[in-house]
């Protein structure tokens, strides 16, 4: 296999909140697709789901309305995996984060996909050697780390095991490009990869300064919305440094690296949450308040604007 458009039978393992959203988008360039899942309802919801994210695609401009209905007849639900990796060229595993689980599926389709089918990893908790070690092909695993909603990000972390071959990387590479994400090739294992460390930078951060009484999670997310956060759609941390110059940059580095959150445990205030059973949206409250109008007209504020950002790159 020598080129990204030699994968032409994608196999996604998973239905649920990620599989249906990395389906589509296959499906949407072409690819054949079959999506399997042990569950019948998840499966039928998820071909739901599939069709409402490709027109979405159509309306911002992505593909051709008249393509919607072309690309879910590409999408094929199937609820025995051996059947549905059994032609893979490439396996995209995206069940829940459970090592055993993941292990589990990657020994099962190692044993029934061609062999030479990639096999990748949603996972943004476990490294690529991990899910490797249960197959007889670790050249040929990676981990593929879409953000939320897949199909409406165009960013994708290409991590390598220990084991993953270049020209493994090297067509991952290809394969996305291909289908309009950009690819970021993290060459080396490292826990949370590079968003997720990134995230969880600002995350700690950010419950340090409520956890302190600087601010209110409220004021916070404010503060993140309406001034950074929007720079940081155009144009990376490094990039904006930069921009200012590294003297500058390294000026302010002095004076406020040395006061930032550097903690190893976990910080009380999001433990003080959890125990109280204030988990966000799932349970109505967190650290806000939460009511189902509230969380639709928030999911539909957030796919507006992603949906505005994928008109403007056209």
């Amino acid at each position: 296999m020598n080129g990204p458009g030699k994968i032409r039978n994608v196999a996604v393992i998973g239905a649920g909140l990620m599989g249906h959203g990395i389906a589509l988008e296959f499906a949407a360039y072409g690819r054949s697709v079959s999506i399997h899942d042990r569950s019948e309802e998840v499966l039928l919801n998820a071909m739901q789901r599939a069709r409402v994210g490709l027109l979405a695609l159509a309306r911002a401009g992505r593909i051709p309305e008249d393509e919607v209905e072309a690309s879910l007849a590409r999408i094929g639900a199937n609820g025995d995996l051996g059947e549905a990796v059994r032609n893979a060229d490439l396996v995209i595993e995206a069940v829940s984060e459970n090592l055993d689980l993941k292990k589990t599926i990657f020994k099962n389709i190692d044993a029934n996909a061609p062999s030479h089918a990639i096999l990748v990893s949603n996972t943004s908790t476990f490294l690529p050697s991990a899910v490797a070690s249960a197959t007889k092909r670790p050249s040929q695993v990676a981990v593929v780390h879409y953000f939320n909603p897949p199909h409406l990000l165009p960013g994708v972390e290409i991590v390598k095991g220990p084991e993953t071959s270049d020209s493994t990387a090297e067509l991952l590479m290809g394969l996305y490009r291909s289908i309009g994400k950009k690819p970021a090739l993290v060459q080396k294992e490292i826990q949370g990869f590079i968003g997720n460390r990134l995230q969880m930078a600002l995350f700690r951060e950010a419950l340090s300064l409520v956890q302190n009484g600087y601010a209110t999670a409220e004021q916070i997310d404010e503060v993140v919305r309406t001034s950074f956060g929007r720079r940081l759609s155009v144009a990376g941390p490094i990039e904006l440094r930069e921009l200012i110059g590294l003297d500058l940059a390294l000026a302010i580095s002095e004076q406020t690296i040395p006061t930032l959150a550097n903690d190893r445990t976990l910080p009380r205030v999001l433990l003080e949450k959890i125990e109280s059973g204030n988990l966000g949206v799932k349970t109505g409250k967190g650290f806000y308040e939460w009511t189902p109008e509230s969380v639709e007209s928030w999911r539909k504020n957030m796919a507006d604007a992603l949906l505005d950002m994928i008109r403007r790159d056209q």
